[in-house]
């Protein structure tokens, strides 16, 4: 009974508000897991932990918390006490009778029994309780509540939102370390894991993902200014599920307190509080890692039309990494990722990369099979291949079933197969299945009909829109600060 009062201790703090912590304008909520049943369940590590709601916390003395969703009946004993001394007095009549229970918290303690998924079993054990005790007893039906768990204690948490500090102020959640605190949001029968932090120190964990730590400082504080940027900019997109912004690639990444560097800390702390605003407004700072050679204009890759997201022409782009590169596949492998995107083929009958930009960004890409037609618009075809495998849509097409006739008018491609050509053993029609080989003064080339391959050949990383980081780079290596960086990537923006 004394272990039990010791690992879980109630106290009352009077003067705590939840609300106006949760509320700091220098926090943020950042959704670690969401919207995912693989994550519906876990486990919390730390010095302890401490549940928390109105003026009231729940003291959980544990290096380890466990947590899952529940619909369950359990039997709650008495009512809602207001206060620890209330519970006690119950919790001591039933340990001493070795039957165990467990708590309920939603700002009020109420005791729980253990949980039955019959409600037949429910109702045999209510009335057993209801022999040993005068206080009024009744069967609860659990829809959907987040249970947490330690030792031989559950906590079952009748709020759909749930606010858990770390008394370290860090934690560890699926193998990683974060500073701050934890919330736990349910949204639709699924828990979103939330980690509760300062600014700064989110972007302690942002700013090394998304740039190498041993790049000069001034590319390093241009990275922490557009993320900070980007993170103010889009605070509130993910209400639903909780949180304000995701902690994965598709908002930024986020690597917690592993991912920590002490000059990306410099950066972020050397930048404290600036931000990119365009006619008085914080701007969407998207960026990327290689533009390429030329940035976007945001129309060319999405839809809408930005001011301050204008095409420039970027020299410290070229050269970078992967600021060229080239794709190849045969024409088995270019069925099989028509089919895993659920289309049908059995032969490519044409590809064609249609409707380009002044800086060369495809707008269509069209792929014809024998039996469907694919048009896939912008980083549509991204998505399509993969956004590892075709790195950006700057990039042309070509196969090598097809060559180019130059005359002094124009130019054109021509499928081999049938063609009429004139050898040493005079006129002969080419079939599909021979290889041919083209000979020049200084070049030679075969292609063989039975491998027919399409190659890719592309520029830059990323969507190309705003800042490129390689740019970036180069830019702080030869003088820029990070006020110059800025501005030359994103069109009449100021700092803030």
């Amino acid at each position: 009974m004394f272990k039990k009062i010791y690992l879980i201790s109630i106290v009352i703090l009077m003067f705590f508000s939840f609300s106006s912590f949760a509320d700091d304008a220098s926090y943020v909520d950042i959704g670690l897991t969401f919207n995912n049943d693989l994550y519906n369940s876990g486990t919390f590590y730390g010095d302890g932990f401490e549940l928390k709601k109105d003026d009231q916390t729940l003291a959980m003395q544990y290096s380890a918390i466990d947590f899952e969703v529940e619909s369950n009946y359990r039997i709650q004993i008495g009512d809602s006490y207001d206060c620890y001394y209330d519970l006690l007095e119950a919790f001591q009549i039933f340990a001493a009778m070795d039957i165990p229970l467990n708590l309920g918290f939603n700002g009020k303690y109420l005791l729980y029994s253990k949980s039955f998924e019959l409600e037949n079993d429910a109702i045999i054990y209510k009335n057993y309780l209801s022999e040993l005790t005068s206080l009024p007893v009744k069967i609860i039906t659990l829809n959907n509540k987040i249970i947490l768990k330690s030792d031989d204690i559950d906590v079952v948490v009748l709020d759909d939102n749930i606010f858990i500090k770390s008394k370290s102020d860090k934690f560890s959640y699926r193998g990683i370390n974060y500073r701050g605190d934890i919330k736990l949001y349910l949204y639709n029968e699924q828990i979103s894991v939330i980690n509760h932090i300062k600014i700064n120190e989110y972007l302690y964990g942002v700013v090394p993902k998304e740039m190498t730590y041993d790049w000069p400082l001034e590319a390093l504080k241009a990275q922490a200014v557009v993320a900070r940027s980007y993170l103010v900019k889009n605070i509130g997109a993910y209400d639903i599920y909780g949180f304000d912004i995701c902690g994965s690639f598709t908002c930024q990444a986020y690597g917690g307190m592993d991912a920590e560097n002490i000059m990306t800390n410099k950066a972020v702390d050397d930048t404290n509080g600036k931000i990119v605003t365009y006619d008085g407004n914080v701007i969407a700072t998207y960026y990327h890692s290689n533009s390429g050679g030329y940035t976007a204009n945001s129309e060319n890759v999405w839809s809408t039309a930005l001011p301050y997201l204008k095409a420039v022409y970027d020299p410290y782009s070229i050269g970078e990494p992967y600021s060229s590169w080239s794709l190849k596949y045969t024409e088995s492998q270019l069925i099989d990722i028509i089919r895993k995107n659920g289309y049908n083929g059995n032969s490519v009958l044409d590809i064609s990369a249609d409707q380009k930009t002044f800086d060369g960004r495809v707008q269509k890409l069209s792929i014809q099979t024998d039996i469907d037609k694919i048009v896939l618009d912008k980083e549509d075809a991204r998505k399509f291949f993969g956004y590892t495998e075709l790195k950006s849509i700057v990039y042309t097409v070509q196969s090598n079933d097809k060559f180019t006739i130059i005359s002094k008018d124009t130019t054109a491609e021509l499928n081999l197969g049938g063609l009429n050509v004139l050898t040493s053993n005079g006129a002969q029609k080419l079939n599909e299945s021979q290889s041919i080989t083209f000979k020049g003064n200084d070049y030679e080339s075969t292609m063989n009909q039975d491998e027919i391959q399409f190659s890719i050949d592309g520029k830059g990383w990323g969507h190309g829109i705003g800042l490129s980081q390689y740019g970036a780079k180069v830019m702080a290596e030869r003088g820029f600060n990070y006020e110059e960086i800025i501005k030359f990537y994103y069109t009449n923006v100021e700092l803030n």
